[in-house]
């Protein structure tokens, strides 16, 4: 699990260069099976005009590095909290019967 602060544009910069440590200190084997979600969290900040990363921006990005899950979720608020971790896990309940 990926979490950028969405009001934080250096934040979601850092992104790239997690997915790289993942890959450097992933066993190959194992990556087939690695659940990568993207969250963008403090959704709640953007309705205050506090938005640094454009939703359409992260969603491309999680396209471009073939990420199993995008979301906006907020912490404080607990918007798609709940709702992230139920796609994890599913995600990750899918893989686990592939293999």
């Amino acid at each position: 699990m990926l979490v950028y602060d969405l009001s934080k544009a250096k934040s979601f910069n850092n992104v790239q260069k997690w997915l790289r440590n993942i890959d450097e200190h992933c066993d190959t084997g194992s990556r087939e099976s690695l659940v990568r979600a993207l969250l963008g969290n403090k959704q709640d900040l953007a309705g205050e005009g506090l938005r640094a990363v454009d939703e359409q921006d992260a969603r491309q990005l999680a396209d471009k590095f073939g990420l199993d899950l995008f979301m906006e979720t907020s912490s404080k608020t607990g918007f798609n909290v709940d709702h992230a971790f139920t796609e994890i896990a599913l995600n990750v309940l899918e893989k686990v019967r592939q293999d």
